[in-house]
């Protein structure tokens, strides 16, 4: 069965152009495009500046036309000075008569790029006469603000989704609502730590000190180790009245930042060792795991140093008591502390799901503590190899691999370089035989690609008839197929690399998943200079979807090539 994820939508234009129109403002504020000083989240110098005066209500904003419906309006921020805050907030209104229907709490921005949203329902006005206004204004207290914004989007939507590039034209403006199921959080007080009714510490202690969490917001919390020679944790405390139940499924997840200390373990059924995850805030790896019951893991970078990781696992009793645990190293868990180890925890969460889901920041209660589970496919990865590109399963033409020649989005140095020859043709890197592959499905191949030599590059599957050119300097699509390809798809990973995928549904059943460097769109047939490292490639990813999923990788087996939950995933 395959994975149906939603496309993304963006229902504004000019999404990195806010002083190009559709946008405007209150011809007060002043807007540029293209800011020099600082780069964008991508590494493009494409973010906007716009300065409010301030003594009055200051805004940027852009009209559309809309229907019913829950809305979410996203967009990155950061200040243009190198120091001090700047406050801003979101606001939406509705009709002709531009009433005021939504309006976001002041935000306050540093220098570090994070991406806010702002959640809401419109329920009057529909239809070609009624508009909403967007806005990004200065603070309550009408101050002066001066700030850079970057991919304004807005989807019809519960939760932002991947974000999407615009220019003269909206983005998927005519798919359905995404509807995401609540989230869950068993947990009270998910981002305060030191609450006694919730949470024990042994061996360790908490404090708030008013550092930015991943929203921004300064209350992320900092474990330190103590001197003592023992275990060192944060344990939860579950029981009543929000008992979990033997032998379901449950997702124990968290944010985490490395400070001094390089290795934690999130342990679903506290410390019976039945299911750990050791995970290393540093890198952003998951460096071991342990115990029957874990089902599944995972640990992706949010920003700003920060990192999500979980663990998804079997209960074995009502109250398991999820724990986290410093490391000394794997299979270490008490040994004499330091007194002076740190690390920054926020964003708690428990929640009855096989993955994953929304963060559902609480207090005084759990949200929504008796929804029922979410059952979330787990990621499916086609490739063999997905990141060992001088692996024999990977076919050379007119090229070679160099292993090792760059830092990929995970941090490590462990991107390849495609290196071209000195021959006239194609410098091709392809897979071998992806299996299972059947007619008349929907597929996408997904890689990580970063220009260095080559600006460009072309991928192909299925037949002749699926391939789409991409721009690595700035992400655009190029020359597609006609109906061949049904998405072409570029989103910014940071650090110059982009995520570029086909999504397609095959004609015939047996592909392979192909990779060209290019000196432009429609350039893949080129004179190579010999050991020249064109393009930069990591995580190379094939799904039975319609959209690219969570990146997992392989090694000498396909991940999940069924795309049927593990034999022992079990949801009562």
């Amino acid at each position: 069965m395959s994975a149906r994820k939603r496309l993304p939508q963006n229902l504004f234009l000019q999404s990195r152009a806010h002083a190009t129109a559709p946008w405007a403002d209150d011809a007060t504020s002043t807007r540029s495009n293209n800011y020099g000083p600082i780069a964008a989240p991508d590494g493009s110098f494409t973010a906007s500046r716009v300065i409010c005066a301030g003594g009055g209500t200051q805004y940027i904003y852009q009209p559309i036309t809309w229907k019913t419906g829950v809305y979410v309006i996203s967009a990155w921020m950061r200040t243009t000075a190198a120091s001090g805050t700047q406050k801003v907030r979101f606001r939406v209104k509705a009709g002709a008569s531009i009433t005021t229907f939504l309006q976001g709490p002041d935000i306050s921005l540093d220098q570090t790029w994070r991406r806010y949203s702002l959640v809401g329902g419109v329920n009057t006005y529909e239809g070609a006469s009624g508009f909403i206004v967007c806005a990004v204004m200065n603070d309550a207290a009408n101050e002066a603000s001066d700030f850079l914004i970057w991919e304004s989007q807005l989807e019809l939507s519960d939760a932002p989704g991947d974000h999407v590039t615009t220019t003269t034209a909206a983005v998927n403006p005519t798919i359905a609502a995404a509807r995401r199921r609540q989230g869950q959080n068993l947990l009270k007080y998910s981002e305060d730590f030191a609450q006694a009714a919730q949470y024990s510490n042994t061996g360790a202690s908490v404090t708030m000190p008013g550092l930015a969490a991943p929203t921004g917001a300064l209350t992320a919390n900092r474990l330190t180790d103590s001197v003592a020679n023992s275990v060192h944790t944060l344990q939860i405390l579950l029981g009543a009245p929000l008992p979990t139940v033997s032998g379901r499924i449950y997702t124990f997840s968290g944010f985490f930042k490395y400070e001094s200390h390089d290795l934690i373990v999130i342990a679903g059924n506290g410390g019976d060792g039945t299911a750990y995850v050791y995970v290393n805030p540093h890198t952003g790896q998951i460096a071991a795991t342990a115990g029957a019951n874990v089902v599944s893991y995972g640990c992706k970078s949010v920003g700003n140093g920060w990192y999500r990781a979980w663990n998804t696992f079997i209960a074995n009793s009502n109250a398991p008591n999820p724990t986290l645990y410093y490391a000394q190293s794997v299979g270490v868990l008490s040994y004499a502390g330091t007194g002076t180890d740190t690390m920054l925890i926020w964003g708690l969460q428990h929640e009855q799901s096989d993955a994953p889901g929304d963060y559902a920041p609480t207090t005084t209660a759990a949200v929504n503590p008796t929804i029922a589970p979410m059952r979330k496919r787990l990621p499916q990865n086609l490739v063999k190899y997905s990141n060992d590109f001088a692996n024999a399963d990977w076919v050379k033409n007119g090229c070679t691999i160099t292993a090792a020649a760059a830092v990929s989005p995970s941090g490590l140095t462990d991107a390849s370089a495609i290196v071209e020859d000195a021959s006239l043709g194609l410098h091709q890197l392809r897979t071998s035989n992806i299996t299972p592959y059947a007619k008349a499905k929907p597929y996408v191949g997904t890689l990580r690609l970063k220009a260095n030599a080559r600006g460009w590059c072309w991928i192909q599957s299925d037949t002749a008839s699926v391939y789409g050119y991409f721009d690595l300097t700035a992400a655009p699509a190029g020359t597609m197929r006609a109906g061949g390809v049904a998405q072409v798809r570029g989103v910014s990973l940071g650090n110059g690399w982009w995520q570029v995928s086909i999504a397609f549904t095959s004609t015939d059943t047996a592909t392979l998943l192909y990779i060209y460097p290019a000196t432009g769109d429609g350039g893949n047939s080129y004179q190579g200079i010999n050991g020249t490292q064109a393009i930069y490639v990591w995580g190379a990813q094939f799904e039975q979807s319609n959209a690219p999923g969570d990146y997992v990788a392989t090694t000498t087996a396909a991940y999940n090539p069924s795309g049927a939950p593990p034999a022992k995933r079990t949801i009562s």
